[in-house]
């Protein structure tokens, strides 16, 4: 009678090698992925405290927990705060539910002076600006210029005419107070934004 042609015990572990080191690339590939995807963490997010429109105190730490967008500019502003301030808008709706609840777009003028509450007020209306998840912050000028100098954003004054100079960034700031990632405020792209902020909701 012929004997059952069985594997040899040899093949067997060889087969059993080859499938270990194949799940192994698997993991690997896997991982390495999955690290792209993230974004890199650049730093701590500095602290601050800054009055908001409504009389309270907006602070790094009271929103913890929320992604937040720190964009500091001007209502007088002539050339690309309106832009940044419009494009923006076009986040909002891209974020759909998140927006407002886990989502925080704070807009922090350096121009408190002229910048009076009614003024932003208009500014926003200008944009038809609305809902909670939008952040409106109004300190003095020290207070103002110091923040956004601890983010890296540069403020400088005319004396003689009194217009401001910054550089136009938009900094994005995860819900542990880290920050992320920074955008050129007049040519981003808010797709782009979007699925950035939908990277750090998934973390």
């Amino acid at each position: 009678m012929n004997t059952p042609h069985r594997p040899f015990p040899l093949y067997r572990t060889i087969m059993m090698a080859i499938s270990a080191v194949l799940l192994v690339w698997i993991v690997v590939v896997y991982v390495q992925q999955r690290a792209e995807e993230r974004l890199p963490i650049l730093r701590d997010a500095p602290p601050f405290s800054l009055p908001s429109l409504d009389g309270d105190t907006v602070s790094l730490t009271r929103t913890s927990g929320r992604i937040r967008l720190l964009y500091f500019f001007f209502a007088s502003c002539p050339d690309v705060c309106p832009v940044t301030t419009q494009m923006l808008t076009r986040v909002q709706p891209l974020l759909g539910d998140a927006f407002g609840t886990r989502v925080l777009f704070l807009m922090a003028t350096i121009d408190a002076t002229r910048d009076t509450p009614e003024q932003l007020r208009v500014f926003a209306e200008r944009y038809q600006i609305e809902g909670r998840g939008w952040v409106w912050l109004r300190g003095d000028e020290q207070q103002a210029h110091a923040v956004a100098e601890s983010y890296g954003i540069a403020v400088a004054k005319d004396k003689k005419t009194g217009a401001y100079v910054h550089a136009n960034t938009i900094v994005l700031i995860d819900d542990k107070n880290r920050v992320r990632k920074r955008y050129v405020g007049s040519t981003f792209d808010p797709n782009v934004i979007r699925a950035d902020v939908q990277t750090l909701l998934a973390e």
